[in-house]
């Protein structure tokens, strides 16, 4: 039977072109079949015819096994691209020192930061080490990590003792972050007796570790640059016995030694005293060591008036300055102001004294205690400081200014009752008259006289109106008794008849 051309093979009484990975010699039926190159060789084109038409693939070299065309591994340290039919690899390139190969099979210099001693046969897995954290190159293609002696800004080596080179060589971490209170340019090689730091001026501090620039050197909260010292100063808390001349300061923020407000603290205001309430800086050690602040005077809450005082707007201090200003007032002449101290800038007016009831430090020593000013500010602190004034009854409550005469205020559901009138209570407080002294309970709601004529006591020979009985709700009882009672006529007094 006839076979097929070479190139060709014979399938179901047809030639077929011969695939790939195998050749086709052609000739009689039988031997018109394919034949297989064998694993890892291949074809370049369709239709091939003789073994020597199969080539490697990449990583392959041709060899022979009994006669037999075989690919063989390419060894270490060689390659071959493939397609061919080379019977050896070919040697790798040598990547000399400061290179390092890519998965791109290309040669790179090692970039800034890294380094990479000795020559290595090319490979993708010969790769630069990089610096220690914090320290980089000058230049790329560096060969050693003695040349990684250049630090980054806001790093610093951590001995001044041993030499660049003896740290980079003995220690995994030679460098560390700039310390608080100092600045890290980084960069050129630290001198062998310097860690590559810089103190801050004047006793400025930082906001942490790692500063770079002496721009990062600042006022702390709480503080200020002393215009005599020039040196980081604490907030001026004032004086407690002479607040107006010395009151307490704060400052919020932190400052530049350039900044406009740099060189005093924020006033509390006159008589306005301040002290520390911040804890921004208790994890921070001040420059030149020593144990940390705990709090400071940082924000306006560090301002604070005391017991007896209140705060009020200080228009004249405001006009001058520009800027709103707060000043301490004393609470007496009929008035008083808080109980315990207050933070905050915020105003706290004097509380005005009932009607009729004024403050005075002459007999409060007869009932000490929050009838009493505060000894210390001198203002009354409590509603207990205000007390009636001399000739003062349930019904004959004067005020100091107008003369205006009122009577007791009670508190619902009790209303004054106008028969304890004369009933004194010169000297008390209000809340110390008593309960029944100058109010009565009135009577509740759809109540008539005749349901109380048990309680209703009719003057002479009066007595309670049950026919017309009148309706008494709201009223106390010496209304009800003008209410309901009414007059009686005397024996033997008769109407007129008509």
């Amino acid at each position: 039977m006839a076979g097929c051309k070479p190139g060709f093979y014979l399938e179901a009484g047809e030639c077929k072109l011969c695939p790939k990975g195998s050749y086709c010699l052609g000739g009689t039926a039988d031997l018109s079949v394919p034949t297989v190159c064998g694993d890892n060789l291949n074809t370049i084109n369709l239709g091939t015819r003789e073994s020597k038409d199969c080539v490697t693939t990449a990583g392959f070299s041709l060899g022979t096994v009994d006669g037999k065309l075989v690919a063989v591994a390419c060894p270490v340290n060689t390659f071959n691209s493939g397609k061919n039919r080379l019977t050896a690899c070919v040697p790798c390139p040598v990547l000399p020192p400061g290179w390092q190969g890519t998965s791109l099979y290309k040669a790179v210099r090692c970039p800034r930061g890294e380094y990479r001693a000795g020559d290595a046969a090319f490979s993708v897995s010969v790769r630069c080490s990089k610096c220690p954290t914090g320290t980089n190159t000058q230049f790329s293609t560096r060969t050693a990590i003695t040349e990684c002696k250049w630090v980054h800004p806001g790093w610093q080596w951590k001995s001044f003792v041993q030499t660049v080179e003896q740290q980079l060589l003995t220690s995994a971490e030679p460098a560390e972050r700039c310390p608080f209170h100092s600045y890290c340019p980084g960069g050129e090689e630290a001198a062998d007796t310097a860690d590559g730091s810089i103190p801050c001026p004047n006793g400025l501090w930082t906001k942490g570790a790692g500063a770079k620039f002496a721009r990062n050197c600042s006022i702390p909260i709480g503080h200020y640059l002393s215009p005599i010292t020039t040196a980081v100063t604490a907030c001026d808390l004032g004086v407690a016995s002479n607040a107006i001349a010395r009151p307490g300061s704060y400052q919020p923020s932190w400052l530049s030694p350039s900044d406009a407000a740099a060189g005093a603290c924020l006033p509390c205001g006159s008589g306005v005293l301040s002290e520390p309430v911040s804890a921004e800086l208790a994890a921070i050690i001040p420059p030149g060591g020593g144990v940390p602040l705990a709090k400071v005077a940082g924000p306006s809450s560090s301002c604070y008036i005391r017991r007896g005082q209140g705060l009020v707007i200080d228009s004249s201090a405001t006009r001058s300055t520009g800027a709103l200003a707060f000043r301490a007032v004393t609470c007496s002449s009929g008035s008083y102001g808080i109980s315990a101290k207050k933070n905050g800038l915020t105003r706290s007016r004097c509380k005005d004294c009932p009607f009729g009831t004024v403050t005075s430090s002459t007999d409060c020593t007869i009932n000490p205690g929050t009838e009493c000013p505060d000894s210390n500010t001198g203002g009354f602190y409590s509603i207990d400081a205000c007390r009636y004034t001399t000739g003062a009854t349930c019904g004959n409550i004067r005020a100091t200014s107008s003369g205006t005469v009122v009577p007791f205020s009670c508190t619902s559901p009790r209303k004054y009752d106008a028969s304890k009138k004369d009933v004194s209570i010169a000297g008390m407080t209000p809340t110390s008259v008593l309960v029944d002294a100058c109010c009565s309970s009135v009577y509740a709601s759809g109540t008539k006289c005749s349901d109380k004529q048990s309680e209703i006591v009719c003057p002479g020979a009066a007595k309670v109106d049950i026919v017309l009985n009148p309706g008494i709700e709201g009223m106390v009882l010496s209304e009800a008794v003008i209410q309901c009672c009414k007059p009686t006529y005397a024996a033997g007094v008769k109407t007129a008849r008509t």
